[in-house]
């Protein structure tokens, strides 16, 4: 079926919108021939709904009140029979606080969503993140930063939570618990288990019970059921009709590793038609939940996907964009932008590992700068049955408003980006502490902001600051993924290693000098060797152990060639290891607000400075932990030190001025103020907060401070986690602009 047929077929679905059967669709799909039969007008073309996505709505706050003008935060969506006049009503948020849903464009990733935004004029609404089992510490579907979820939801955008475990694992419980994290906080969207096996009788019973738990722990959720593209079992059905209200939509993707030809408009017709089947046929929406298009063979070996054809892949999406809305989706997102995420994919970012743009990223994001000026965005409304015309809503929906029969070449130079108006990263702090005194060391150059995003997307994954991530990883290896460090420690290995090789040759063979042996590897300077050296290698057990560097590295290469020179491999293996420390921090932190000083902070200065130091402290413990054993032996000795001398002040010396805190009868440095981070890292303070403290300790504990002081400065340079600089560009943009219906 070529690409005329496929838009021949599109114009059908639009000008008869719906009058076909589920036969129809099994049989289109399938490749066999089809017949619609029009002899029986009302069998085949039975009058249903037309249908508006309706949401609560709350004024957003301010400064992106500028930008966009009301928030989901704390409100829900539902899907509803509408008339014209309602959908008139809803077009703008009406004294009820009710506003009609509008088509969203998404991206991947939640670190990705806010890089992609600005590239198509900050007009995206719809941030998806994977919760992959393979990326938790314990093994089962991770939980993820709520937080996260508040800030996408306060500025107009619908989040969107896939869990995955490839099969191995419908945790029932964990998926409860998730849908708890988000239980008022407005219509987050949660799928049940990515893909399910829907033959196998206790997988599908444990979707159901997914289903059935999350409705239940979290109402305002909508919960989406993510059946395999083309799923049109009996069990599947069974599901279906079990589940009723339990779930309000469906989540599929299309994947060009599963197409049958290098033929996007054949996928896009698939995923439109069974969208459509779906709606027809259990009156419910459905999202496409990831667009992917890899460079390389499809699964099947029949054709080969390359960067002109996926280009046009990508360009071709706003030429079929019509059938989208009108066929019961309601969003629409790509995969991943640096190519990283849960599913097999060799080439599928639409930027490489030195940040630089692929062609698909041209074809994608000019098209989506052209579809944002072009085409205000108009709210959804779409029949639930074949045969019912709703003309009072965009039947023919079209973005950059061109003829779905002309094709025109993608274009070939990148897209520029627009002002960053807002980003949800993971951020330990957004602003400069009132009462940690730290300075910002001046971060490296421009590249050291776009170079390796595999860091920026691993990041995300595991909700970690990225320019946290990003100083650590400049820290260890000054961002050189062929790195190699040198010590006469074992590094993890009873075999000495003297001698390392990349197996994919970009990096050259080295040696260790004498006396020493090879340690740390690649971009974030962690033990676990290339794969094919561990048949040689007698490991340590804490290496060896589940959860360990090589059970990681096990999971960071899918394809089993684990190589830490590789610097998505390296990213995933070293992010892991961090968030297993920031676990341990978060935990410390936790435990001990007041011990640290928090509590005055909050008392004393607010909220918002509160949060910022909290952040900064966990940061500092995080690396104690990441540096081995050096909380375990002092951080008892800290706490209890700093609780006793944060509070002594020039009346007590007065009168104790022989105590270590005074001099004269003056507090000094080291004591008086509610800073936890200088307080241990000051060398003058040294007897009073690590007695006893090795040399080498000392130099660690000085370094942590440094470490927190490069991610200041990466934060700046970078504009990553930088509050006040995403706020000075939202009132530049208000001050020189008026704000477009969506945007």
């Amino acid at each position: 079926m070529n690409k005329f047929h496929i838009a021949f077929l599109f114009s059908l679905l639009l000008l008869f919108p719906g009058c076909v059967s589920n036969d129809y669709y099994a049989r289109a799909t399938s490749g066999e021939p089809t017949k619609i039969d029009f002899s029986n007008p009302e069998a085949v073309c039975p009058t249903g709904d037309c249908v508006c996505m309706t949401c609560g709505t709350v004024p957003a706050p301010e400064p992106y009140s500028l930008f966009y003008n009301f928030s989901y935060a704390g409100k829900s969506c539902s899907f509803q029979p509408c008339t014209q006049r309602q959908y008139l009503d809803s077009i703008s948020p009406n004294p009820n606080g009710e506003y009609m849903n509008f088509f969203m464009l998404g991206q991947g990733g939640f670190g990705d969503f806010g890089t992609a935004n600005p590239y198509c004029n900050n007009s995206l609404r719809m941030p998806v993140k994977w919760l992959d089992t393979q990326n938790s510490v314990d093994g089962l579907y991770p939980l993820p930063d709520a937080g996260r979820a508040t800030c996408f939801l306060e500025k107009g955008d619908i989040p969107v939570y896939i869990l995955y475990s490839g099969g191995k694992s419908v945790d029932i419980d964990r998926a409860a618990e998730i849908a708890a994290l988000f239980n008022g906080k407005g219509p987050v969207v949660i799928t049940t288990e990515m893909g399910f096996d829907s033959s196998d009788p206790l997988t599908r019973s444990a979707v159901e019970e997914q289903a059935r738990r999350m409705k239940a722990a979290c109402p305002n959720c909508l919960i989406a059921l993510a059946p395999r593209l083309g799923e049109n079992s009996t069990e599947f059905d069974d599901t279906v009709h079990a589940l009723g209200n339990s779930i309000d939509l469906f989540a599929f993707g299309i994947n060009s590793r599963n197409s049958t030809s290098c033929d996007s408009a054949a996928l896009y017709y698939e995923g439109v038609s069974y969208s459509e089947q779906l709606l027809y046929k259990y009156k419910k929406p459905s999202i496409l939940a990831y667009v992917l298009f890899d460079k390389g063979w499809n699964d099947a070996h029949t054709c080969l996907w390359d960067d002109s054809l996926i280009a046009s892949a990508y360009s071709d999406f706003y030429t079929y964009a019509p059938a989208f809305p009108s066929s019961g989706i309601i969003g629409v997102s790509l995969y991943s932008l640096s190519g990283v995420g849960s599913l097999p994919c060799e080439g599928c970012g639409l930027v490489d590992s030195l940040g630089n743009p692929t062609p698909a990223q041209g074809a994608w994001f000019s098209q989506c700068q052209q579809a944002y000026a072009s085409k205000a965005i108009i709210p959804l409304v779409f029949s639930n049955a074949p045969g019912t015309t709703c003309a009072f809503g965009p039947n023919a929906y079209s973005y950059a408003g061109t003829s779905f029969y002309t094709q025109s070449p993608p274009p070939e130079a990148p897209a520029e980006a627009a002002p960053t108006f807002y980003k949800c990263d993971a951020c330990a702090a957004t602003r400069e502490s009132k009462v940690i005194n730290l300075h910002p060391y001046n971060a490296p150059g421009d590249l050291s902001c776009t170079i390796y995003p595999e860091l920026d997307s691993y990041a995300d994954i595991r909700d970690l600051d990225p320019a946290y991530v990003r100083a650590h990883a400049y820290w260890e290896s000054g961002l050189d993924n062929c790195k190699v460090a040198y010590s006469t420690a074992p590094c993890g290995r009873v075999t000495r290693l003297y001698s390392i090789s990349d197996p994919s040759g970009a990096c050259p063979t080295q040696t260790a000098p004498s006396g020493k042996n090879i340690c740390d590897l690649g971009l974030m300077m962690i033990f676990a060797t290339p794969r094919d050296t561990w048949d040689g290698i007698e490991f340590m057990p804490f290496m060896m152990q589940a959860g360990g560097q090589l059970d990681q590295a096990i999971s960071c290469a899918p394809d089993g060639d684990f190589n830490p020179f590789n610097p998505a491999n390296n990213a995933c293996v070293g992010t892991y290891e961090m968030s297993n420390d920031l676990k341990s921090a978060k935990s410390v932190v936790a435990s001990h607000e007041s011990d640290l000083g928090l509590t005055q902070i909050k008392s004393t200065y607010g909220e918002d400075e509160y949060e910022t130091d909290k952040g900064l402290i966990t940061l500092f413990i995080e690396r104690f932990y990441f540096d081995g054993s050096i909380w375990t032996r002092y951080g008892s000795g800290w706490l209890d030190k700093f609780r006793e001398y944060s509070k002594i002040d020039d009346s007590y010396c007065s009168g104790h001025k022989d105590h270590p805190c005074c001099a004269g009868g003056h507090v000094n440095a080291c004591c008086g103020k509610p800073d936890f981070i200088n307080f241990v890292a000051n060398e003058n303070c040294v007897d009073l907060s690590t007695p006893g403290a090795s040399p080498g300790d000392r130099q660690s504990i000085i370094n942590a401070r440094k470490i927190l002081q490069l991610y200041m400065g990466v934060r700046e340079k970078c504009g990553i986690c930088d509050e006040k600089q995403w706020e000075d560009n939202l009132n530049a943009w208000a001050e020189s602009s008026t704000p477009s219906a969506g945007g």
